[in-house]
Parts: C-alpha cells; sequence; structure tokens
C-alpha cells in the first residue's frame, strides 16, 4: 500500500531549560556541585489518551506553564481518565536533591485535597521506559505528585505520567495543572535517524502476533481501512479494528490509509466513507491517516486532474477532522504523472513513497518531493500482476509477505506526525 502528507498538529516537544554540571577542582580532589533547583515548566506537552466525559478540559496543552494561581476550578488543566501524558524536552532529567519532577494537580481525589495516583515512567528513546518513585504529597493546600528519578543517567529526555483513576480504571481521575523539571542537562544519547515500520491490509488476516512485530524493531504501522466509496466496487479491511487496537496495545504507532478510484468516485464521496468507517482512527493518538494513490485507469470521474483529485479528498479529510492526510503515491506517479505544485514547501502535501529499492540503505526517488518523503515503501512482495521484491523478508508475528516501511526520522519527529489535540 502507498501515501503520505501532514496534519495539523501541536509539537510533540516539552521544552524545559537546563542545568550542566561542572566540575570544580580543589587541589587533588574533584568535586562536583548538585545542581539546584530552577522552576523548569512545561511550555509544550503531546496529550496521548487523555481526558473523561464531554468536557473542555482535553487539550494537553493545558498542563503547560507554572500552576495556575487562581482559583483551581477556573483556571487550565488537562483532566485525565484513566489517560496519559507523555512530555519531552530538549534536554534530559538529571538527579538532584529531593524531587526531580512535580506534577501540581487540581484538587485532587474529589477536590478533598488528596493527590491523585499516577505511575510515572522516563524513557530516552520512548521504547524503553523506566518507572520511577512517585510520592502523593499537599504542601499549603497544593496537591503535587513528588517524582524522584533516581538513580539517572542524563538521556532520559521523556517522561510518562499515567493516570491510575480514582477506582483504577477510566473513571474521572486527576486534573494536572502543571509539570515541573526541577534538574535538567544536556542529553548525551543521539536518536536514530530513522525507524522501521510495515503496512497491513486483510491479507495478514486477524492473526499477527504484534508483540513480536514490535519486539522485532518495529515502531510504526498503517492499516488499510477502506477502498472507493460506499458504492461497488469497494472494500472495508475486516480485520481493520481487530489489526489498529491490537498494534496499538503492543506499543506501535497505528495510522490508517484510504485506497483511491478516482476514475470511479468523487473524492468527497470517498473521503465521506473512509471517515465513516475509519474515523474513529483519524484522531489523537494516531498517525495522521493516507490516501493511497497507485492504480488509476483512466480519468476521474468528474473530470479535473488526478492532482485536483487528491487534493480535494485530502481537503474534505481536513474540512470534516481539522487533520491534514498524507499521500502515498509509487515514484512512476510522483514522477509522471502528478503535477509539482502538490510537492510545494509550503503548500502542498507530505509524502509516502512508494519505490521498491529492496534495502532501507538506498534513496528513492521521489519526483518534485526530491529527497522530501516522511515514509518510504522500500519492501514490497512479487505477487500476481505485481514485480516486487526478490525472496522473502519474513517478518516475527507475520505468517505471510507483507510491506517493509522506514520513517524519515527518529521517534520525537515521528510524533509530529501524531494526531494531538486540534484547535
Amino acid at each position: 500500500m502507498r501515501t503520505t502528507r501532514r496534519l495539523r498538529t501541536h509539537p510533540v516537544s516539552l521544552i524545559l531549560g537546563g542545568l550542566l554540571l561542572t566540575g570544580l577542582v580543589w587541589g587533588c580532589d574533584i568535586f562536583i556541585p548538585r545542581p539546584k533547583p530552577t522552576s523548569l515548566y512545561a511550555i509544550d506537552v503531546i496529550a496521548v489518551d487523555v481526558c473523561f466525559g464531554a468536557n473542555d478540559y482535553c487539550d494537553g496543552a493545558a498542563a503547560v506553564g507554572a500552576p495556575d494561581e487562581t482559583s483551581p476550578w477556573t483556571g487550565h488543566f488537562v483532566s485525565l481518565g484513566g489517560g496519559y501524558i507523555i512530555a519531552t524536552m530538549e534536554r534530559c532529567f538529571t538527579n538532584g536533591e529531593g524531587a526531580d519532577l512535580l506534577i501540581y494537580e487540581v484538587g485532587g481525589a474529589g477536590q478533598g485535597g488528596v493527590a491523585e495516583p499516577f505511575d510515572v515512567s522516563v524513557s530516552a528513546d520512548l521504547v524503553t521506559w523506566l518507572p520511577v518513585a512517585v510520592e502523593a504529597k499537599n504542601d499549603q493546600g497544593v496537591t503535587f505528585t513528588s517524582v524522584d528519578i533516581s538513580p539517572l543517567s542524563d538521556s532520559y529526555k521523556y517522561v510518562k505520567v499515567v493516570d491510575q483513576g480514582l477506582s483504577g480504571g477510566r473513571t474521572p481521575g486527576a486534573d494536572i495543572d502543571a509539570l515541573e523539571a526541577r534538574y535538567a542537562a544536556r542529553c548525551t544519547q543521539t536518536e536514530p535517524s530513522t525507524l522501521q515500520g510495515l503496512d497491513v491490509n486483510a491479507t495478514q488476516g486477524g492473526s499477527i502476533d504484534w508483540s513480536s512485530v514490535y519486539d522485532a524493531g518495529y515502531r510504526f504501522v498503517y492499516v488499510k481501512a477502506t477502498s472507493g466509496d460506499d458504492d461497488e466496487p469497494t472494500l472495508r479491511n475486516p480485520h481493520l479494528e481487530w489489526q489498529a487496537a491490537r498494534a496499538k496495545a503492543a506499543g506501535l504507532a497505528v495510522g490508517v490509509y484510504h485506497f483511491a478510484y478516482p476514475e470511479m468516485n468523487t473524492p468527497e464521496d470517498e473521503a465521506e466513507y473512509f471517515l465513516e468507517v475509519a474515523g474513529q482512527y483519524v484522531r489523537e493518538g494516531y498517525l495522521r491517516p493516507a490516501l493511497d494513490i497507485e492504480e488509476v485507469n483512466g480519468p476521474t470521474s468528474t473530470g479535473i486532474s488526478l492532482s485536483d483529485w487528491i487534493s480535494d479528498w485530502i481537503e474534505a479529510v481536513r474540512a470534516a477532522t481539522d487533520v491534514e492526510a498524507l499521500l502515498y503515491t509509487t515514484s512512476d506517479y510522483a514522477n509522471n504523472a502528478l503535477e509539482p505544485w502538490l510537492a510545494d514547501e509550503e503548500t502542498g502535501y507530505d509524502l509516502w513513497i512508494a519505490h521498491w529499492r529492496c534495502e532501507s540503505d538506498r534513496s528513492p526517488n521521489c519526483g518534485a518531493w526530491d529527497n522530501r518523503w516522511v515514509f518510504w515503501q522500500y519492501w514490497a512482495p512479487t505477487e500476481p500482476g505485481i514485480t516486487g521484491c526478490p525472496g522473502s523478508r519474513p517478518v516475527p508475528g507475520i505468517a505471510v509477505p507483507v510491506d517493509l516501511d522506514v520513517f524519515n526520522g527518529g521517534m520525537t519527529r515521528l510524533f509530529e506526525y501524531m494526531i494531538t489535540a486540534v484547535d
């Protein structure tokens, strides 16, 4: 399958200032002073899987900046209900004296001033998470959770705060008003330049062992949702819900895509059908969706150009969801069938390119996009009518051949292509 393009997201960064430890020489001894707390508040967060009920507190950005000094029930905060927030910063946590991270809460359990139970962990790569000790406190009426991240290296730049809920489930839970990192230093660990992933459809069925896929190093997956509109020929992946839910539960970033028939249907009808079936996956916590353009047999049904058809589909999805889809297409289409304005750096669309070079260390030919690809499908199995890659490339946990992809960046950049709270 193929496709790529950009959507509206809040940046996935929590930028906190920092303090670099220095060594002072006293005679023959080296003295390394403990860092001093500096009140470094989150200025941006990504909130994933948050909120309870229908309220106005579902935007993780509400936990930005210092705690509100106004009445806690009139200020800004993010309401968690058994959900979680992931925050990342340019600098990394270090171990100082006492608490290293403070999670300020609004009201606490039942507004009674008791801090809510949290599970807190830190990570260097968004893959391996280290649980850290937490302690609920109350200081002059302010409830907060104190986190002592010790022992601690200077490579943990991500923090995940998971709300246990009032009864340990998805019930009204903590309302987070602010995140404060008290100690930080320059990070020593760098992220990988690319991430491995895959895309699946009905062919892979409903018996994939997603934990094995994740353990083999794959970090994202696109799942085919629909083809065409709600008239024949049409196709809905019968394994969509199972594949998406199980992959997400195993830790992979999940997105969905739509296979288009521009020669048969209007872009508006196909966008409506896609959202009717897969709209639940075009929301916070999922990768931006993709439009698959690869086998167009003839002119578009409406007489407009193929490039205009693509743009109209993407804009129809954007109008309904405030999310911009990616465009998946082949190298042949990118070079010979699509107009260059689709690749404009300011007004064009992000690219998921299908160019089967069969090895991810070779560069794809992206036409007018040059090397500005986001995802690249570099391996596809040879099938009847399709000349893909020779041999087999088995993926642990998947019994049949599957397309392989690579993302052009590390986990921090991948989060930029995930849907977060939109205005």
